[in-house]
């Protein structure tokens, strides 16, 4: 590592060609106190469309149906990072842009590493975007960002006590509608519905896929109208490689300002409204790698 003064600022730089590895950027988070271990709660970012500025709620509770609570700062992990792109003399060259070319997320046990989602905001151009790092989709993607849930993990979806009707949890528009009468069926002889079209049963007796209970009313989501969290993939942020190294479109993540320096934060998160956060699996450690690059010639 060396530090430099560049751009007013007194800056760490990675050997060139090295990268930032793990224990680099703990000890930053750990001085900044920010620090956020690869351990982190389900947050969410509500209703978001690609390329809007990202808020990031708290969980969601019984008392909290609706995620207008603000996370914690210690429930994701947002780090600043600084790009150079040097010349064969080793000046910093500037007017240039660093792109993000691949990215990989892994975990151990589960697929808690299938809920990650990393915001990119490069700060020269004032853009931003969401990226699903596990998603292979070659078009974005969407998760959706409202339905029933059994947060208490009895086996059915949870309902208001007062009047007994089954609570819509999240970010949607509409009213809800109910069934005239509550369930009628026994809750030893209920079934497992799919309401929230998880399609895997693989999730059976999750948060998302429980039973109606007995003497509850049922939901009727067909009344509302969904809202979704749209995300980037790999495969339409990163470059187009025109040949020799002529990268061109894309989303670049950072841009080169006249000093030769450009800023980039990257903030990781673990999103609630993913299928496969569910209780068993919060609380486990995960790895997320990125590589960037520039356009060489």
């Amino acid at each position: 590592l060396t530090r430099e003064e560049v751009d007013g600022h007194s800056i760490v730089f990675a050997r060139p060609g090295a990268g930032m590895v793990n224990n680099i950027i703990t000890t930053f988070l750990a001085l900044e106190d920010v620090y956020a271990t690869n351990k982190i709660p389900p947050v969410t970012s509500r209703e978001y469309s690609v390329n809007d500025e990202l808020s990031l709620f708290e969980a969601l509770s019984n008392k909290n149906r609706v995620n207008d609570e603000e996370a914690d700062t210690h429930h994701y992990v947002k780090i600043p990072l600084v790009f150079r792109v040097l010349d064969v003399n080793q000046n910093f060259i500037p007017d240039q842009n660093v792109w993000i070319t691949a990215m990989e997320v892994t975990s151990s046990g589960n697929k808690v590493y299938k809920g990650i989602r990393t915001y990119f905001e490069n700060i020269y151009e004032g853009t931003h975007f969401l990226v699903n790092p596990s998603s292979r989709e070659q078009e974005v993607g969407r998760t959706k960002v409202y339905g029933l849930l059994d947060l208490d993990g009895d086996g059915f979806y949870d309902y208001d006590m007062d009047t007994h009707k089954e609570i819509v949890y999240g970010d949607y528009d509409g009213e809800v509608t109910y069934s005239d009468l509550p369930s009628a069926i026994p809750d030893d002889q209920a079934e497992f519905v799919d309401v929230n079209g998880v399609n895997d049963p693989t999730y059976l007796r999750s948060t998302f896929y429980a039973r109606h209970k007995q003497g509850v009313y049922i939901a009727d989501l067909t009344s509302v109208t969904s809202k979704y969290q749209e995300y980037d993939t790999i495969y339409t942020v990163k470059p187009n490689d025109g040949g020799s190294g002529a990268f061109a479109g894309g989303k670049p993540v950072s841009h080169t300002n006249s000093n030769g320096v450009g800023y980039t934060n990257v903030t990781v998160f673990l999103e609630g409204w993913d299928f496969v956060v569910t209780d068993h699996i919060i609380g486990t450690q995960f790895s997320l790698g990125l590589q960037f690059e520039i356009k060489r010639s």
